[in-house]
Protein backbone atom coordinates (compact mmCIF):
# COMPACT_ATOMS: atom_id res chain seq x y z
CA UNK A 1 0.00 0.00 0.00
CA UNK A 2 1.48 3.64 -0.90
CA UNK A 3 0.48 6.58 1.64
CA UNK A 4 1.09 10.00 0.93
CA UNK A 5 1.66 11.89 4.17
CA UNK A 6 1.04 15.27 3.85
CA UNK A 7 1.18 18.13 6.21
CA UNK A 8 0.12 21.43 6.16
CA UNK A 9 2.82 23.48 8.16
CA UNK A 10 6.24 23.00 8.78
CA UNK A 11 6.40 23.92 12.07
CA UNK A 12 8.48 21.21 14.69
CA UNK A 13 5.73 20.27 16.63
CA UNK A 14 3.84 18.19 12.98
CA UNK A 15 6.80 17.92 11.68
CA UNK A 16 7.71 15.23 14.81
CA UNK A 17 4.25 14.12 14.74
CA UNK A 18 4.64 13.42 10.52
CA UNK A 19 7.97 11.52 11.51
CA UNK A 20 6.38 9.18 13.76
CA UNK A 21 3.35 8.33 11.25
CA UNK A 22 5.79 7.54 8.99
CA UNK A 23 7.75 5.29 11.13
CA UNK A 24 4.59 3.85 12.41
CA UNK A 25 3.08 3.24 8.54
CA UNK A 26 6.75 1.89 7.29
CA UNK A 27 6.58 -0.60 10.42
CA UNK A 28 3.47 -1.60 8.97
CA UNK A 29 4.78 -2.20 5.30
CA UNK A 30 3.35 0.19 3.36
CA UNK A 31 5.04 2.29 1.12
CA UNK A 32 5.34 5.68 2.59
CA UNK A 33 5.69 9.36 0.69
CA UNK A 34 6.40 12.40 2.65
CA UNK A 35 5.25 15.97 1.20
CA UNK A 36 4.11 19.47 2.04
CA UNK A 37 0.74 20.32 1.46
CA UNK A 38 2.16 22.84 -2.01
CA UNK A 39 3.09 19.63 -3.45
CA UNK A 40 0.41 17.80 -2.83
CA UNK A 41 -1.04 17.51 -6.22
CA UNK A 42 2.21 15.69 -7.40
CA UNK A 43 2.13 12.70 -5.40
CA UNK A 44 -1.65 12.23 -5.36
CA UNK A 45 -2.13 10.24 -8.18
CA UNK A 46 0.34 7.80 -7.59
CA UNK A 47 -0.65 6.98 -4.49
CA UNK A 48 -3.67 4.58 -2.58
CA UNK A 49 -4.53 6.49 0.56
CA UNK A 50 -3.82 10.00 2.16
CA UNK A 51 -3.04 10.70 5.51
CA UNK A 52 -3.05 14.55 6.63
CA UNK A 53 -1.69 16.31 9.52
CA UNK A 54 -2.80 19.83 10.73
CA UNK A 55 -5.89 21.02 12.10
CA UNK A 56 -9.22 21.44 10.11
CA UNK A 57 -8.20 23.82 7.94
CA UNK A 58 -5.26 21.50 6.42
CA UNK A 59 -8.14 18.73 6.23
CA UNK A 60 -10.09 20.90 4.50
CA UNK A 61 -7.63 21.63 1.70
CA UNK A 62 -6.61 18.20 1.32
CA UNK A 63 -9.81 16.46 1.53
CA UNK A 64 -10.85 18.56 -1.82
CA UNK A 65 -7.47 17.65 -3.61
CA UNK A 66 -7.93 14.09 -2.72
CA UNK A 67 -11.50 14.32 -4.21
CA UNK A 68 -10.67 15.07 -7.39
CA UNK A 69 -8.04 12.21 -7.57
CA UNK A 70 -10.56 9.83 -5.82
CA UNK A 71 -8.00 9.29 -3.03
CA UNK A 72 -9.48 8.22 0.68
CA UNK A 73 -7.89 10.88 3.36
CA UNK A 74 -7.42 10.11 7.02
CA UNK A 75 -7.09 13.18 9.27
CA UNK A 76 -4.53 13.21 12.25
CA UNK A 77 -5.81 15.81 14.24
CA UNK A 78 -2.67 18.46 15.33
CA UNK A 79 -4.72 21.67 15.62
CA UNK A 80 -7.60 22.84 17.89
CA UNK A 81 -11.10 21.38 17.20
CA UNK A 82 -10.22 18.66 14.66
CA UNK A 83 -13.54 17.89 13.64
CA UNK A 84 -12.54 16.08 10.41
CA UNK A 85 -9.84 14.32 11.92
CA UNK A 86 -10.07 10.69 12.00
CA UNK A 87 -7.39 10.24 15.10
CA UNK A 88 -5.30 12.36 17.38
CA UNK A 89 -1.91 12.63 17.74
CA UNK A 90 -1.53 10.53 20.28
CA UNK A 91 -3.45 7.47 18.68
CA UNK A 92 -1.18 6.32 16.33
CA UNK A 93 -0.59 2.77 16.65
CA UNK A 94 -4.60 2.83 14.69
CA UNK A 95 -2.74 3.28 11.77
CA UNK A 96 -2.37 -0.10 11.51
CA UNK A 97 -5.63 -0.78 10.47
CA UNK A 98 -4.93 1.51 7.82
CA UNK A 99 -2.23 -0.24 6.19
CA UNK A 100 -4.52 -3.85 6.89
CA UNK A 101 -7.24 -2.32 5.48
CA UNK A 102 -9.35 -2.45 8.56
CA UNK A 103 -11.36 0.90 7.79
CA UNK A 104 -14.60 2.27 6.70
CA UNK A 105 -14.51 4.94 4.40
CA UNK A 106 -17.44 7.80 5.08
CA UNK A 107 -17.87 10.12 1.90
CA UNK A 108 -18.97 14.04 2.29
CA UNK A 109 -20.59 16.01 -0.20
CA UNK A 110 -19.05 18.77 -1.33
CA UNK A 111 -20.70 21.88 -2.80
CA UNK A 112 -20.51 23.74 -6.44
CA UNK A 113 -19.72 27.07 -6.63
CA UNK A 114 -19.87 29.43 -9.62
CA UNK A 115 -19.60 32.94 -9.54
CA UNK A 116 -20.63 34.67 -12.89
CA UNK A 117 -19.00 38.14 -13.29
CA UNK A 118 -18.20 40.43 -16.08
CA UNK A 119 -14.77 38.64 -16.64
CA UNK A 120 -16.74 35.32 -17.17
CA UNK A 121 -17.27 32.60 -14.74
CA UNK A 122 -15.36 31.13 -11.78
CA UNK A 123 -16.29 27.19 -10.21
CA UNK A 124 -14.93 26.33 -7.00
CA UNK A 125 -15.55 23.23 -4.83
CA UNK A 126 -16.29 23.53 -1.44
CA UNK A 127 -16.14 21.85 2.14
CA UNK A 128 -17.94 23.42 4.23
CA UNK A 129 -19.44 26.58 2.56
CA UNK A 130 -19.70 29.43 0.15
CA UNK A 131 -20.56 32.73 2.18
CA UNK A 132 -21.45 36.18 0.29
CA UNK A 133 -21.31 39.08 2.33
CA UNK A 134 -20.33 43.01 2.33
CA UNK A 135 -16.30 44.14 2.64
CA UNK A 136 -15.15 45.78 5.99
CA UNK A 137 -15.98 49.17 5.61
CA UNK A 138 -19.08 49.16 3.79
CA UNK A 139 -23.27 49.07 4.47
CA UNK A 140 -24.85 46.11 4.73
CA UNK A 141 -26.56 45.10 1.20
CA UNK A 142 -29.79 42.85 0.03
CA UNK A 143 -29.39 39.66 -0.94
CA UNK A 144 -32.07 37.87 -2.99
CA UNK A 145 -31.84 33.84 -2.76
CA UNK A 146 -33.44 31.99 -6.16
CA UNK A 147 -34.07 28.42 -5.39
CA UNK A 148 -34.61 26.28 -8.53
CA UNK A 149 -34.76 29.90 -10.62
CA UNK A 150 -37.44 31.21 -8.43
CA UNK A 151 -37.39 34.02 -5.47
CA UNK A 152 -36.90 31.94 -2.19
CA UNK A 153 -35.69 34.62 0.00
CA UNK A 154 -34.75 38.13 0.21
CA UNK A 155 -32.34 39.26 3.42
CA UNK A 156 -31.18 42.61 4.24
CA UNK A 157 -28.08 41.79 6.09
CA UNK A 158 -24.46 41.46 6.53
CA UNK A 159 -24.42 38.20 3.81
CA UNK A 160 -25.59 34.94 3.09
CA UNK A 161 -23.97 31.42 3.80
CA UNK A 162 -24.77 28.59 1.92
CA UNK A 163 -23.22 25.44 4.12
CA UNK A 164 -22.91 21.65 3.34
CA UNK A 165 -23.69 19.50 6.33
CA UNK A 166 -20.21 19.49 7.21
CA UNK A 167 -19.84 23.54 6.72
CA UNK A 168 -22.46 23.28 9.58
CA UNK A 169 -20.40 23.46 12.26
CA UNK A 170 -18.30 25.46 10.66
CA UNK A 171 -18.93 29.84 9.85
CA UNK A 172 -22.85 28.71 9.57
CA UNK A 173 -23.21 27.89 13.32
CA UNK A 174 -20.91 31.51 14.28
CA UNK A 175 -23.74 32.86 12.47
CA UNK A 176 -26.72 31.35 13.96
CA UNK A 177 -27.47 27.87 11.72
CA UNK A 178 -28.47 24.89 12.82
CA UNK A 179 -26.24 21.93 13.18
CA UNK A 180 -27.04 19.28 10.68
CA UNK A 181 -25.56 16.16 11.00
CA UNK A 182 -23.17 15.35 8.05
CA UNK A 183 -25.07 11.89 6.82
CA UNK A 184 -27.43 14.33 5.77
CA UNK A 185 -28.31 15.46 2.22
CA UNK A 186 -29.25 19.15 2.71
CA UNK A 187 -28.02 22.16 1.72
CA UNK A 188 -27.98 25.38 4.66
CA UNK A 189 -28.71 28.92 3.91
CA UNK A 190 -28.03 31.06 7.00
CA UNK A 191 -28.10 34.85 6.94
CA UNK A 192 -25.36 36.75 8.43
CA UNK A 193 -26.54 39.84 11.04
CA UNK A 194 -30.22 40.32 9.30
CA UNK A 195 -31.45 43.35 10.06
CA UNK A 196 -35.11 42.08 10.69
CA UNK A 197 -36.55 40.00 13.61
CA UNK A 198 -37.93 37.22 11.24
CA UNK A 199 -35.43 36.33 9.34
CA UNK A 200 -34.34 32.98 9.86
CA UNK A 201 -31.96 30.30 8.64
CA UNK A 202 -33.28 27.58 6.05
CA UNK A 203 -32.40 23.73 5.16
CA UNK A 204 -33.10 22.53 2.05
CA UNK A 205 -33.07 19.64 -0.13
CA UNK A 206 -29.43 18.33 -0.80
CA UNK A 207 -30.63 18.82 -4.89
CA UNK A 208 -31.57 22.14 -4.42
CA UNK A 209 -30.31 24.46 -7.08
CA UNK A 210 -29.56 27.87 -5.61
CA UNK A 211 -28.77 31.39 -6.96
CA UNK A 212 -27.51 34.79 -5.10
CA UNK A 213 -28.26 38.21 -6.51
CA UNK A 214 -27.02 41.11 -4.59
CA UNK A 215 -27.70 44.38 -4.00
CA UNK A 216 -25.06 46.98 -2.32
CA UNK A 217 -26.59 49.90 -0.64
CA UNK A 218 -24.34 51.82 -2.47
CA UNK A 219 -22.84 52.16 -5.39
CA UNK A 220 -19.37 51.96 -3.61
CA UNK A 221 -19.68 49.15 -1.39
CA UNK A 222 -18.22 46.10 -2.07
CA UNK A 223 -19.17 42.36 -1.87
CA UNK A 224 -17.12 39.57 -1.83
CA UNK A 225 -17.53 35.82 -2.40
CA UNK A 226 -15.19 33.31 -0.08
CA UNK A 227 -15.22 29.68 -0.77
CA UNK A 228 -14.17 27.91 2.59
CA UNK A 229 -12.33 31.20 4.24
CA UNK A 230 -10.14 30.43 0.82
CA UNK A 231 -10.56 31.73 -2.65
CA UNK A 232 -12.08 35.16 -2.62
CA UNK A 233 -13.85 36.80 -5.61
CA UNK A 234 -15.01 40.59 -5.81
CA UNK A 235 -18.85 40.50 -7.01
CA UNK A 236 -21.24 44.05 -8.45
CA UNK A 237 -25.08 44.04 -8.47
CA UNK A 238 -24.87 42.57 -11.69
CA UNK A 239 -22.86 39.35 -10.86
CA UNK A 240 -24.59 36.16 -9.17
CA UNK A 241 -23.35 33.54 -7.62
CA UNK A 242 -24.69 29.50 -7.82
CA UNK A 243 -23.94 27.11 -6.00
CA UNK A 244 -25.11 23.40 -5.92
CA UNK A 245 -24.36 20.23 -5.10
CA UNK A 246 -20.68 18.75 -6.75
CA UNK A 247 -20.51 15.29 -8.66
CA UNK A 248 -17.97 14.75 -6.17
CA UNK A 249 -17.37 13.67 -2.63
CA UNK A 250 -14.76 14.08 0.30
CA UNK A 251 -13.98 10.40 1.76
CA UNK A 252 -12.70 9.74 4.83
CA UNK A 253 -11.14 7.39 6.38
CA UNK A 254 -12.84 6.10 9.44
CA UNK A 255 -10.54 3.63 11.84
CA UNK A 256 -12.23 4.00 15.27
CA UNK A 257 -16.02 4.36 15.71
CA UNK A 258 -17.04 7.74 14.76
CA UNK A 259 -20.19 9.39 16.59
CA UNK A 260 -20.99 12.43 15.02
CA UNK A 261 -23.04 13.73 18.06
CA UNK A 262 -20.54 12.55 20.68
CA UNK A 263 -17.70 14.43 18.68
CA UNK A 264 -19.70 17.49 18.81
CA UNK A 265 -20.04 17.17 22.37
CA UNK A 266 -16.19 16.71 23.25
CA UNK A 267 -14.98 19.06 20.35
CA UNK A 268 -17.41 21.82 21.10
CA UNK A 269 -17.11 21.47 25.02
CA UNK A 270 -12.73 21.72 24.59
CA UNK A 271 -13.69 25.20 22.61
CA UNK A 272 -15.34 26.98 25.24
Amino acid sequence: MRIAVISGSDNQEIGAVSRQVCAQLQSCGADVVEAPLTQADDVLPAVDAVVALGGDGTMMRLAKRAARFDKPLLGVNCGHLGFMAGIESDELPLLSKLVSGDYEIEERRLLEVTAVTAEGSRTFAALNEAAVSRGVTTHMAEFTVLKEGETWITYRADGVIVASPTGSTAYSLSAGGPIVDPQVDALILTPICPHSLTARPFVLSGDAQLAISMRPKSEGDTVFLSVDGEEGVELTAQDKVFVRRHERTARFIRIKSHNFCEILRKKMHRAE
